[in-house]
């Protein structure tokens, strides 16, 4: 029986510690090499964020990623990567031949005191036919070692969602080329993102980072002409590839900092009109659309933006380097990663400040994200960050039901102010209950009320639970 026992305990544990992604920033395409011959490989970037969870605390690991076509399968995938080093200037190194074992191959981060990584990952089609083919699904999948300097591969995580391989042409179902003309506020080696929606909200279309970074992206090694050509190792620039079937463009280029995500500037378009270029409806194929675009520089340098959780709290901080012209941050939740609303606000307070801001934490993942506001209504926003309430959804149960003269009422551990409500089928409030600190079980007398359709509320201070049931 002991041994049983020991046997579940650590069943439950590792499934405590499991080890997954979190698509933070994650583009919907990636482009694909067409035929898969050689001759015919026109190759552009791919950038996404990822957060890698569930890993020992403040150890360092190696890894490299790939895409893979089943992400119920074990293999490692194909495609070339893309090294982007944490640390200091965050030097790129561009790998054709994976490896764990040999330094320079592999991506080397430390984990932080919860066991997470969050970082950027840059991956390159090559010519396996049977992956980088236009219409395949791909997931992105990160190979990791031992967290100990293993050099073989000991733990595979992939992505949920699928990215879709895009092939350059001029009908419907095929991309075109795009990129951006030398911009000052194109910072070498930050990341850029096109949105199909004004807000930048939900998954980019496409994602690149911006040049010089230091690697050899030439037509040689199989990339497009237009960016061997127009992008390659010219600094302030960068380019990718968009869908041809996107009735109103790209209303939104987002360039992110490579170092913590923030958001540095933002190009909107309501029409998907850039200066002179229209993004809508494309065609060209490797003939690039240019777009020379004045980007707006956000009114607020952010150092830095994290998050805490602490029992059933969001603990959000986050500091500023200047603040010119803000009027004040909004802060944003949501459980998607998609869908976010507001959940409170901080005014600006002025150049090199910190903020704090505090906030129920329900049970799961909850998404948080910053609304940068300006004076003159402009906005931006800060990097997604993820925090997980591993406690389970407060419960609210009753008995019986239907129920006569007396109703049990089982619910979560009760705080100083937590109230039970009793409301009848047309929302009026019919009676009310302070239940007694740290209980979990509190009756309710019903002798007084009709029979009929009511609703019970409970209200512990940090969330509400409704219940209805019936009255004989």
């Amino acid at each position: 029986m002991k041994n049983s026992l020991f046997i579940l305990c650590l069943f439950f544990s590792s499934l405590a510690n499991a080890q997954a992604i979190t698509e933070v920033i994650y583009p919907r395409f990636i482009q694909g090499v067409g035929s898969g011959n050689a001759a015919d490989d026109r190759k552009v970037p791919y950038a996404c964020r990822m957060t890698v969870t569930g890993l020992t605390a403040n150890t360092t690991y190696r890894g490299y990623n790939k895409f893979v076509t089943d992400p119920t399968l074990t293999d490692n995938g194909q495609g070339n990567y893309i090294i982007v080093d944490p640390a200091g200037a965050g030097t790129f190194t561009r790998v054709t031949s994976a490896s764990l074992a040999t330094v320079g191959r592999y991506l080397e981060f430390t984990t932080n005191a919860a066991g997470n990584y969050t970082g950027w990952f840059i991956a390159e089609p090559n010519i396996a036919t049977s992956h980088f083919q236009p219409g395949t699904q791909l997931y992105f999948r990160l190979m990791l070692n031992d967290g100990a300097g293993g050099a073989f591969v000991n733990t595979r995580v992939t992505a949920s969602n699928p990215v879709t391989v895009l092939g350059f042409g001029a009908t419907a179902t095929t991309g075109t080329g795009i990129r951006g003309s030398a911009s000052a506020i194109s910072v070498a080696k930050n990341f850029i993102m096109l949105y199909d929606n004004t807000s930048a909200t939900g998954r980019p279309v496409s994602g690149t980072f911006v040049e010089s970074d230091g690697t050899d992206e030439s037509i040689a090694n199989g990339y497009a002409p237009f960016y061997a050509n127009n992008v390659e190792g010219l600094n302030n620039t960068w380019g990718s590839i968009i869908p041809n079937n996107l009735a109103n463009g790209i209303n939104n280029i987002s360039q992110y900092s490579l170092g913590t995500a923030t958001l540095i500037s933002a190009c909107v378009s309501v029409n998907g009109v850039f200066g002179s270029t229209n993004t809508a409806n494309a065609s060209g194929g490797l003939t690039e659309l240019v777009l020379n675009t004045s980007c707006t520089v956000l009114p607020v340098s952010l150092l830095n933006f994290a998050g805490t959780s602490v029992e059933n709290r969001a603990l959000l901080t986050w500091t500023t380097a200047s603040e010119i012209n803000l009027s004040k941050f909004i802060v944003e939740s949501s459980k998607n990663g998609s869908d976010f609303s507001a959940v409170g606000s901080k005014t600006s307070t002025g150049n090199n400040s910190r903020y704090d801001f505090e906030n129920f934490l329900p049970a799961g993942l909850t998404y948080y994200r910053l609304k940068m506001l300006d004076n003159d209504g402009k906005y931006g926003y800060s990097k997604i960050i993820a925090l997980t309430n591993n406690e389970k959804e407060t419960s609210l149960m009753i008995s019986p039901n239907p129920a006569r003269n007396e109703l049990t009422i089982t619910h979560s551990k009760a705080s100083a102010g937590s109230m039970l409500r009793l409301y009848n089928a047309n929302g009026q409030m019919l009676a009310s209950k302070q239940v007694a600190v740290n209980e979990v079980q509190t009756s309710m007398d019903l002798k007084t009320f009709a029979p009929g359709m009511y609703i019970l509320k409970y209200n512990n201070g940090k969330e509400v639970k409704t219940i209805p049931f019936q009255k004989l």
